[in-house]
């Protein structure tokens, strides 16, 4: 016989008891799921964009103070140089740095996938801050003055890149393209800042090369910054090691050569970044105090403007993108490149008014670097690794952009002399309306299929890595 089991006795008052379903112990009582971010997740990963937009503001406001003094500094150097000449020096110093960037770029965000982005900002910006001190001392040489050109453009570069792989350490999708308004937005305030103090403190002192110093504190406090507050967002769980092949200066090639469609969406990020606003910069310069008489204040005040067009890019590129999506953002942002190029070549005067139409095409790498970045991430690419080989890949672009537009300016300037037709000193902004048509004909060889592919690789990634949780 069985023996009877007596009935469970009725819970105390004092005691509380738990139920689990069957076969569960309580140890193994179902969790939140793991894919759902705690409240603490989102609001660290808030802090840590904010710190990257102070970044931004950081560098762009150190780069945005020197950009109307370096002609008046080369100058000042070169007294009996035209500004076609100094333009030139300039350009040739602008290529060089590209070049520098372009070398230097890989090993750091390498060294940044293997030990964290942190150090790599806090290098940087140190970096920074002691180069333009010392070029400040060395106010007189036009090497000194080269120099300093050509190192902090690798540096902000560096700078740049750090942030953009902070960010895909966070984000990834359309997240990545979301993000990227909100830096411009930071970019576009550095902008607006930049250029009024660099010029009211030469107003008040008549020193072109005074700006060098508050430049060099600006930097320095982001190192402190960058030390002091920022989080670091690589986790050392996704930290890779430290190879030659990701080092290399070359390593965007095995990027370009994983797939067609990486390959096509690269081609159109290399043609876009040939007509940035940084390479055809001093060629405008040039080309407003020759051709259209423009004082030194006025080109300051149209670095303001600039400012204004990349705040406003920042502000309504969120809203285009989630209007048209990043499948057709591309396309919109090379028409509206296209349009604003032709008018400053037909109404150069007009180039202030015509600033606020380019606003409406400033994101114009956004979708093409989102869909990369995930394709690249999918292929089993480090997200550091494949935003240093795009900033190295659009290094090439960098490297010819300024001296392709400045020598363009000076044949169209000798055209016009020849001819007497003022639109062959517009040779340059021609040149942007037609790099636009052929960035758009690369664009429209990705078939639909794989723009659908592309896509959706960002999906993929998250339920792999939910699979691998």
């Amino acid at each position: 016989m069985v023996a009877p089991t007596m009935p469970p006795s009725p819970p105390s008052s004092s005691t509380t008891t738990t139920t689990t379903p069957k076969n569960l112990s309580v140890s193994e009582t179902p969790a939140q799921p793991a894919h759902q971010p705690l409240p603490l997740q989102q609001i660290q990963k808030e802090k840590n964009i904010v710190a990257l937009q102070m970044c931004m503001v950081g560098m762009v406001t150190g780069m945005t103070m020197m950009m109307p003094q370096n002609q008046p500094m080369a100058a000042e150097i070169m007294p009996t140089a035209t500004p076609a000449q100094v333009g030139f020096v300039l350009a040739r110093a602008s290529s060089i740095g590209s070049l520098f960037e372009f070398l230097l770029n890989p090993l750091m965000n390498a060294l940044g996938d293997k030990y964290g982005r942190r150090p790599i900002f806090v290098f940087s910006f140190s970096a920074l801050a002691v180069l333009r001190a010392v070029a400040y001392f060395k106010r007189k040489s036009l090497s000194m003055l080269s120099l300093n050109l050509i190192l902090t453009r690798g540096l902000d570069t560096i700078i740049f890149t750090n942030i953009r792989a902070s960010l895909t350490d966070m984000l990834s999708g359309e997240d990545i393209a979301f993000a990227g308004p909100r830096l411009a937005a930071a970019a576009g305030v550095a902008v607006i800042v930049g250029p009024p103090v660099s010029l009211g403190i030469t107003r008040l002192t008549g020193s072109h090369t005074l700006p060098l110093v508050a430049a060099s504190c600006v930097a320095a406090y982001c190192a402190f910054t960058c030390c002091s507050k920022l989080e670091e967002t690589l986790l050392p769980k996704n930290a890779k090691e430290l190879s030659l092949t990701a080092a290399s200066p070359l390593s965007f090639i095995e990027l370009l050569r994983s797939s067609p469609a990486i390959a096509k969406l690269m081609t159109v990020s290399l043609i876009q970044t040939l007509f940035d606003g940084r390479n055809v910069a001093d060629t405008d310069f040039a080309f407003q105090r020759s051709e259209l008489g423009w004082s030194k204040e006025e080109s300051g005040q149209f670095v303001i403007v600039a400012g204004f067009k990349i705040l406003l890019g920042g502000i309504i590129g969120k809203q285009l993108i989630k209007y048209m999506g990043i499948r057709y953002i591309t396309s919109w942002s090379n028409a509206v490149n296209c349009l604003a190029s032709s008018l400053l070549v037909m109404a150069p005067t007009w180039s202030f008014y015509i600033m606020f139409v380019l606003a409406f095409g400033d994101r114009k790498r956004d979708g093409v670097e989102s869909m990369l970045t995930d394709l690249g991430t999918e292929k089993g690419f480090g997200r550091g690794r494949i935003a240093s080989a795009l900033v190295n890949w659009r290094s090439i672009a960098n490297m010819i952009a300024p001296l392709l537009f400045t020598n363009l300016y000076a044949w169209g300037v000798r055209q016009k002399k020849r001819t007497g037709n003022q639109y062959y000193a517009s040779a340059h902004h021609i040149s942007c309306c037609v790099l636009s048509v052929v960035a758009q004909l690369v664009y429209n060889r990705l078939s639909t299929r794989e723009i659908d592919h592309a896509l959706a690789a960002s999906e993929r990634i998250k339920a792999a890595k939910l699979k691998k949780d």
